[in-house]
């Protein structure tokens, strides 16, 4: 649409313009190139269709996928003062509160991100937030975003969530139109603390990416923004101390720490999905994962957590083994695999 060979929220509120304003005259090239769900002609679809692509539900043209792993680990795990160099004269992208100290298991925090010293009014706006996930989850998924207070009630929002326990959150909105307030609230995501089983104890929160549209064509990207959160005392980060195998399947033995723990495995160390809680780990846990003889390899990790983003396979009570919370069967524990229980001594793996 704005001619910069990729999609942003320019793109997005361009659409919305023509879809209430109508084209005339109707040029070949109006819906060859932006009716993006093929349906023939403009609608809400082709804008949500771009503000997907913005926030990376899906690919841009050119396979821009955005920032790596290294990149949101140098955003989260320095301290602010290591990133922030001195700022140009305009709009800058704000977190607020910038300076969180003395952070509890528990405890609920509400992050905003903000724009400030914005001089004009523009249609559109995008952000990735980026959040140390081994500190911080939001608190209960989609319900812990909201709109800040200038976006409009009538822009068409999209966040995506899908990167969340990669500490990662994406947001856009648009309209056809513009905002009436520029500077304010953009986005609040409320975040809950997990258990301070974790490898320091000062972190960083920021905005990359923050895109601002003015009337569809001129856009510019803000510089990062930074905020910083402090942890009271840690639990020791939990270890894996020993593998092997019991009866066909894998056992682990974990070093607990006095904290909850959250055990993940993946197959790819792309895709992590959670196997089980452990609650109030201390000295030697023990348990097994019977699923992981329907893989042909698996990797396992462990994390702290208060809630888990998405509910796991198993949670381990203790005295009581493995009871079933989720899984194929659903609520209830209609699984066919059997639970992970408690084992030991394990016999060393091969």
């Amino acid at each position: 649409m704005n001619g910069n060979e990729r999609f942003d929220v320019g793109d997005a509120s361009l659409i919305q313009e023509l879809i209430v304003s109508g084209i005339e005259p109707l040029r070949s090239w109006d819906l060859s190139l932006n009716d993006l769900n093929n349906n023939n002609k403009l609608d809400s679809g082709d804008v949500i269709r771009i503000l997907r692509v913005v926030v990376g539900f899906e690919k841009q043209p050119n396979g821009n996928k955005g920032n790596d792993g290294n990149e949101h680990w140098r955003l989260t795990h320095h301290k602010p003062s290591r990133h922030i160099a001195k700022a140009a004269p305009g709009p800058i992208a704000v977190i607020s509160p910038t300076d969180l100290g003395d952070l509890k298991p528990g405890q609920e925090i509400e992050i905003s991100v903000s724009l400030k010293d914005v001089p004009a009014q523009f249609r559109g706006v995008s952000f990735n937030l980026h959040f140390p996930e081994d500190l911080m989850i939001p608190k209960n998924g989609l319900f812990s975003y909201r709109p800040g207070d200038i976006v409009p009630q009538s822009a068409v929002k999209i966040w995506n969530p899908e990167n969340e326990e990669r500490g990662a959150i994406s947001f856009a909105a648009s309209q056809n139109e513009p905002w009436p307030l520029m500077n304010g609230a953009v986005s609040k995501i409320t975040f809950v603390v997990r258990e301070l089983i974790a490898p320091q104890a000062s972190w960083s929160l920021a905005v990359s990416d923050l895109e601002i549209s003015y009337n569809g064509y001129d856009n510019i990207i803000l510089d990062n923004g930074y905020g910083e959160l402090k942890t009271g005392s840690l639990h020791p980060k939990p270890e894996f101390a020993e593998f092997g195998f019991l009866d066909g399947d894998i056992a682990v033995v974990v070093d607990g720490s006095g904290g909850n723990v959250l055990v993940e495995y993946s197959e790819d160390f792309a895709d992590w999905y959670p196997l089980i809680t452990i609650p109030n780990t201390k000295g030697m846990i023990q348990f097994n994962d019977p699923s992981s003889l329907e893989a042909m390899m698996r990797f396992y990790r462990l994390k702290s957590f208060v809630r888990p983003t998405a509910p796991p396979r198993w949670t381990l009570e203790p005295g009581t083994g493995g009871r079933v919370v989720g899984g194929e069967g659903g609520e209830g524990g209609n699984s066919e695999l059997l639970p992970p229980s408690k084992v030991g001594p394990i016999v060393p793996g091969p």
